[in-house]
């Protein structure tokens, strides 16, 4: 028996790596870029939060001072 064997030029493996490796390639190099976000600082505030009784009112504010008041002045009656 006799082997016929017939080899590809070079342009068409080329050109055949170049259809997937390029792709390939461009996917890898998305994927790196994307995932560098996770190991990155997160970014430092630069705004100072606003004050206790801007944030709530300040009627809020004014009822947790009266009942902390309250509740000291019943704890300071248990005490003997």
């Amino acid at each position: 028996m006799a082997q016929n064997t017939k080899k590809s030029p070079a342009a068409v493996i080329l050109l055949a790596w170049l259809l997937v490796g390029v792709p390939l390639g461009w996917g890898v190099y998305n994927t790196l870029l994307s995932s560098m976000k996770l190991f990155q600082a997160a970014p430092v505030q630069t705004m100072a939060p606003a004050p206790y009784s801007l944030r709530f009112g300040r009627r809020f504010s004014r009822e947790i001072v009266y009942c902390v008041h309250e509740f000291i002045a019943v704890a300071v009656e248990l005490i003997p």
